[in-house]
């Protein structure tokens, strides 16, 4: 039999439970779903400065739990909004042409602790938290206020629940997951909530065998605690702190070497928040951080990956009366070791190699907000900044504007300079200190909303300036340049029969300098054409919810032929990005129901499917010993189901 090689990339740091699509399951009280707690994600205005009439594109909390395929994954959830391209199978967020890298999260004014990512075979992932501990989340995918720094494409900030109202226990068992929580209220202004959960695929992969052979099914667990204090009207302290792991190992075949791939990943994540009212002054403040450690081996090499973050914002605001004018500053220090080892090609001695990076980031940053007439709102803004890990200080000018000249109909403009300073692993010894990555954007949008319908349009362009990405000896390779421009369009709307719908579609151009042969080429995450189509209604005390998707082939360098080196055939690659996958269709289902048990307790089951229509999409190409041959390598899991029920106890 003829062994075959992946033309993917290797295998990434961030592979983890995540990667499965109904993977990561989360425990969601029965009584959240019940109520359908409205819950607000921003989708990508121009403005991005939460103007108060600015209208949104919003999602409820249901409706993210409930998102066909997200597996109550706020991250997929959002992959459904326009401007996110779903370039591969995971949960990473690719927005307007960014790589994945260049978006992050924000817990209670806290960024999360990310790792150095880079692509795999079945995705790429970035962590996260589940929608059912979060109150509110906001989406931005450009036009940042002057509050927002250090990232060049998406933002995600997300705010915990305060304090638990009532005592209730909840119980979740599913498909390779089993969990529970706990609310305690202290008092009527204060209460804590802990949650935990142990994942297990092997139920699952007997349910539905995937398509590579894990030898042992992904595993983990995660946990968390929320502690909230309202001590006096106005004024709140909260604390949220989480944990998770997630490990497994599988065999990999790939172009330069093959074996069992192990993986183990452990994340710790805390925050301590307050915010106060004074009069008209507003004051908010966050301290925390985490740490993300991996530890990976494969055919002799190893990769060893940790990084620390300890951060500190400040927000201050006051209305003036005739306009509102914010300040604050952010404080991040990171430290970032990096070990890897493996055994040349020809060689008997081992290599290794070991890098540290420090970083201390600090921000100052003002913005003002005010009225032109009776229509236009203007939020102009400066954010000042100062890099150790760059040796870089710079001043980034924000601006957006927002025409509503009728009650339905909005237009708006932003336009502003973003900086991000590249990760830790891309500064190594020897190697030039690599200036800030730097985003000029511009961005445009049209919406019209009155009721339950909206329609939306959005034109946005940005070109890049000193990029770094890592080559495929994972070698940081600097002074990359690119560009992106595209358009995303959104209907959401009352269909005939009670049916709710939303219709995404987004279109993106995007090419940047290619790390490996320094050739600007199409970016392989930047799928030109994406989307996805959510139908939602409830059938006899059931919410059933259904999602269409398709997306165009993204991007890769194909491999043309072989050569010998060190007395090993390597493949020899084509242009760069010069050829694209078949299109990828994805046809997911979404069922839950509440059931009264008895005056104490509540039940919610529900079940998922995945790909029903059981297309074979093309995820990669194996190829063969000397390259001559290569076939098409599906995604991870075909047609597959996932269940499970979820107790509230009061």
């Amino acid at each position: 039999m003829t062994r075959l090689r992946s033309a993917s990339p290797r295998i990434g740091r961030r592979l983890a439970l995540a990667l499965l699509t109904a993977g990561a399951t989360y425990t969601a009280s029965a009584e959240e779903i019940v109520k359908l707690e409205p819950q607000v994600v921003k989708a990508s205005s121009a403005g991005q400065f939460s103007l108060g009439n600015t209208p949104t594109a919003t999602l409820k909390t249901v409706e993210i739990a409930m998102v066909p395929g997200s597996a109550a994954d706020i991250n997929r959830a959002l992959q459904t909004l326009p401007g996110v391209q779903m370039a591969d199978k995971g949960n990473a967020l690719f927005v307007r042409g960014g790589d994945s890298r260049e978006t992050a999260t924000w817990i209670n004014g806290i960024k999360f602790p990310g790792s150095p990512q880079l692509n795999s075979p079945v995705g790429t992932f970035s962590g996260t938290i589940s929608p059912w501990q979060a109150s509110s989340m906001e989406f931005d995918a450009g036009g940042f206020g002057a509050s927002t720094g250090d990232v060049l494409s998406g933002a995600v900030k997300i705010k915990t629940f305060g304090a638990p109202h009532d005592l209730g226990y909840t119980a979740n068992l599913s498909t390779g997951n089993i969990g529970g929580a706990v609310s305690w209220p202290w008092t009527s202004k204060a209460g804590v909530t802990f949650t935990a959960s142990r994942n297990d695929l092997t139920p699952y992969m007997k349910l539905c065998p995937p398509s590579r052979d894990f030898r042992e099914p992904p595993q983990g667990y995660d946990y968390s605690i929320a502690d909230s204090w309202d001590y006096r009207p106005g004024g709140k302290i909260k604390w949220y702190g989480m944990g998770q792991q997630n490990q497994l190992a599988l065999p990999v075949n790939e172009l330069t070497r093959s074996g069992m791939f192990r993986s183990q990943s452990d994340t710790t994540f805390g925050v301590v928040s307050w915010n106060d009212d004074f009069g008209t002054w507003k004051q908010e403040a966050s301290v925390g951080g985490g740490q993300t450690a991996k530890d990976e081996s494969m055919a002799g090499a190893t990769w060893k990956t940790t990084r620390q973050t300890r951060q500190f914002t400040h927000t201050s605001s006051d209305d003036l009366g005739f306009g509102i004018f914010r300040f604050g500053t952010a404080y991040t220090d990171e430290q970032t070791h990096f070990a890897k080892g493996f055994l040349p090609d020809g060689s008997s001695e081992p290599f290794s190699l070991e890098t540290h990076s420090h970083e201390q980031l600090l921000a100052l940053w003002e913005e003002y907000e005010f009225t032109l007439g009776r229509h236009v709102q203007v939020v102009s803004g400066l954010r000042g900044w100062h890099s150790r890990r760059a040796d870089e200080t710079r001043v980034d000018p924000r601006c957006a504007l927002t025409w509503k000249p009728q009650r339905h109909f909005t237009t708006s403009f932003a336009a502003g300079i973003n900086h991000q300073v590249p990760e830790g692993i891309e500064y190594a010894p020897g190697l030039p200190r690599w200036p800030a990555m730097q985003a000029d954007q511009v961005i445009a949008s049209v919406e019209w909303k009155q009721g339950a319908q909206l329609l939306r349009a959005e034109a946005y362009t940005k070109r890049y300036r000193h990029l770094v990405a890592l080559d495929r000896d994972f070698m940081p390779e600097g002074a990359g340049v690119g560009q992106a421009h595209g358009l995303d369009r959104m209907v959401k709307t009352s269909l005939v029969a009670e049916i709710k719908g939303r219709l995404t579609w987004s279109r993106v151009d995007a090419d940047r300098t290619d790390p490996s042969s320094g050739i600007v080429a199409p970016a392989h995450w930047a799928v030109k054409h994406s989307a996805t189509l959510i139908l939602d209604r409830t059938i006899s005390g059931w919410m059933v919810s259904l999602a269409a998707r398709w997306a165009s082939g993204r991007a890769f360098t194909p491999v043309i032929g072989s050569a010998f080196q060190n007395g090993v055939q390597r493949p020899v690659f084509g242009p760069p990005n010069s050829e694209n996958y078949p299109s990828f269709p994805r046809l997911d289902c979404t069922l839950a129901r509440s059931w009264t048990i008895s005056d104490r307790v509540t039940a919610v089951t529900y079940l998922a499917a995945f790909n029903l229509t059981g297309w074979k999409n093309v995820y990669a190409y194996d190829y063969s010993d000397d390259f001559s041959e290569k076939r098409p390598v599906p995604g991870l899991f075909g047609r597959s189901v996932y269940c499970g029920v979820n107790l509230l106890f009061r």
